[in-house]
């Protein structure tokens, strides 16, 4: 039987280089033995932990979403008010996703392409950082910073569409490379100044 510890450090293994295959060869065209083998494990070993590319691919995003969560509150711990924590969120969502662009690529083409059914599945494994996000408007709308009819739900539904969606334009453009501070001042001139009291 294999001990608890060993199947987490099996399964992670997995994940990091399911990453690493899906930012460099696309998800499409990533091989489920390729990432077994690039993992250091035979080539089946996938399916001993996920049960499709699929199912493995919402693992990766998961990671990803729980790193990216956990640099945003070690970025935000000294801040006070609300608003400039989301901007600085953004800041380094930005910066994160600029830095690890391939994989970042992966994830926003397959969150916007996939099935319906799929899609739900997608957001699920945004949950760290969605929770995050509604956690800080909560907060922005308690202290009075933001507006008290604002769903904090769909607020950060948008948010993540902004990200998405400027993100797309920067890798779509060539002639227009904005930088992570450009993208954020983006969205908050999009998504906070909107939600903001008078």
């Amino acid at each position: 039987m294999i001990r608890p510890e060993k199947k987490r450090i099996t399964r992670q293994r997995l994940i990091e280089a399911a990453a690493i295959e899906f930012a460099e060869t696309g998800y499409a065209r990533a091989n489920v033995s390729t990432i077994s083998v690039r993992a250091g494990y035979a080539k089946g070993t996938v399916y001993n932990y996920f049960r499709s590319k699929h199912d493995l691919l919402l693992a990766v995003v998961e990671h990803a979403m729980n790193l990216l969560t956990q640099e945003i509150r070690t970025e935000i711990e000294g801040i006070d008010d609300p608003a400039q924590k989301l901007r600085r969120g953004l800041e380094v969502d930005f910066q994160f996703m600029v830095q690890n662009e391939l994989l970042s690529k992966v994830i926003i083409r397959e969150g916007f392409a996939a099935d319906p059914e799929k899609q739900k599945e997608f957001f699920v494994s945004l949950e760290p950082i969605s929770t995050l996000v509604q956690e800080i408007l909560e907060e922005g709308k308690r202290r009075s910073r933001f507006r008290p009819d604002v769903d904090s739900g769909l607020a950060t539904l948008v948010a993540q569409g902004i990200v998405g969606y400027l993100l797309l334009a920067r890798w779509t453009l060539e002639d227009n490379r904005l930088t992570h501070h450009q993208l954020a001042d983006l969205a908050v001139k999009c998504f906070v100044e909107g939600i903001l009291t008078r």
